[in-house]
């Protein structure tokens, strides 16, 4: 009951700036938890994360409340999911839980980062997540039985419209675009694979920084990029290619202008720290920008976290 109205009563508030997606969150969402439960132990386990943020000497205890729940929720969901395309019921709320779990893995406790070396994989794991949602979301009919959905797509198709409208060329990123070019031997789908990301990451630096846009439609646009990067582009950060890497590393940029979400706060240094570790020197060169941005100054690196070139 704890986690529950810590939920309806704060944590809900976290989310969105958008007051109908606040009472979205409040109002919809604990009624279809009920008849869902995957959804309702998904909701929980966000509430205990946010419990655990700001009540430090109960963390552990509302960390292990969280895992707990996501677990069963995750294990409930998966026997959905291999059934969804033939299941229409559980469409939208499997969306939700899906959306549920993007916050918790933003949300979750991070690998320290003395722990963190070369070969510690550098891709966090909400970046994959995100795949699972374009999933669900390419599915037809998601929002049949649940009408009120529509709210929490209202943002990000506002953005996607202005996202498709134009792309404006990005100084920094184009510098990279041109170090790939012309220092690597990349066959021409993978070049085709990085140029597609740096093109949606140009658009996504052309709305943050050139458009008047709401807290909430900056997180679109961080959302779109991660939800449109081609499944090839993912597979190349699996296998720790560096240029993707290098890629990932601007991309910390604009999660650095969200961290006012306490669930996002941390990530953006956090994640260049793994990608730097996960990279050569050389290759540190091409991260500068966003290394500055960040104002991040990385710490000597121990031997065992020393890459070497690829």
């Amino acid at each position: 009951m704890e986690l529950l109205h810590h939920f309806t009563t704060s944590t809900c508030l976290t989310i969105s700036t958008d007051p109908i997606i606040r009472n979205f969150m409040r109002v919809n969402l604990p009624p279809i938890g009920f008849s869902h439960p995957y959804v309702l132990y998904g909701t929980l386990a966000l509430a205990a994360l946010h419990l655990a943020r700001f009540r430090p000497e109960l963390k552990e205890y509302y960390i292990a409340q969280a895992e707990t729940r996501h677990a069963t929720a995750a294990s409930m969901a998966t026997t959905i999911l291999s059934d969804i395309s033939s299941s229409s019921a559980d469409r939208g709320p499997i969306f939700l839980f899906s959306t549920l779990t993007s916050y918790i893995a933003f949300a979750s406790p991070k690998e320290p980062s003395h722990l963190i070396s070369s070969t510690h994989a550098a891709m966090p794991n909400w970046l994959s997540l995100f795949r699972g949602i374009r999933t669900v979301i390419e599915l037809q009919d998601i929002g049949t039985d649940f009408q009120s959905l529509s709210c929490l797509f209202q943002a990000g198709q506002e953005v996607k419209e202005i996202w498709d409208s134009q792309i404006v060329e990005h100084g920094a990123l184009k510098e990279l675009e041109h170090s790939i070019k012309t220092s690597t031997t990349k066959d021409e789908q993978t070049m085709l694979l990085l140029n597609e990301a740096i093109d949606g990451l140009k658009r996504a630096f052309s709305l943050f920084y050139g458009r008047e846009l709401s807290s909430d439609k900056k997180a679109s646009v961080a959302f779109i990029w991660m939800y449109r990067i081609p499944e090839g582009f993912l597979a190349l950060l699996r296998q720790r290619d560096t240029e993707a890497l290098c890629v990932l590393a601007f991309f910390c940029v604009l999660l650095n202008k969200l961290e006012h979400n306490w669930w996002i706060d941390g990530w953006a240094v956090h994640l260049m720290e793994r990608i730097y570790a996960a990279i050569d020197d050389l290759h540190r060169l091409w991260i500068r920008w966003p290394i500055e941005e960040l104002g991040w100054i990385p710490r000597p690196l121990m031997s065992s976290q020393v890459a070497t070139p690829t």
